[in-house]
């Protein structure tokens, strides 16, 4: 048997192996991800330990719930939503053909 499958408990999931695939699912429920998200917002230097002993979680779960849930990542010691928009994406794009072009920016 080798598969995952996840049981909520009390905001937290479970996981067992059930013989089903090999993906691991998350180990944190909406309304957690929800929290970690707001604790983010609300200080933005919090760093993967603080998260991790405020939902009672492992390193490895709130570094998963924070970069793959979320999606943010760590920049200058701020945490930073990975995306950008249209605008910032054609910005990014027309500097780069200045680069190469030569022209000042």
């Amino acid at each position: 048997m080798n598969g995952w499958k996840d049981f909520e408990m009390d905001n937290k999931m479970s996981v067992m192996n059930t013989g089903v695939g090999d993906q691991l699912a998350s180990v944190a429920s909406e309304t957690v991800k929800q929290q970690v998200e707001q604790l983010i917002r609300d200080y933005r230097r919090v760093i993967v330990d603080e998260i991790a002993a405020a939902f009672n979680m492992s390193h490895g779960s709130a570094y998963n719930v924070v970069q793959n849930d979320l999606r943010y990542r760590k920049v200058c010691s701020r945490w930073v939503p990975r995306q950008l928009s249209d605008d910032h994406k054609r910005a990014r794009r027309n500097c780069d053909r200045r680069r190469v072009l030569g022209v000042p920016l």
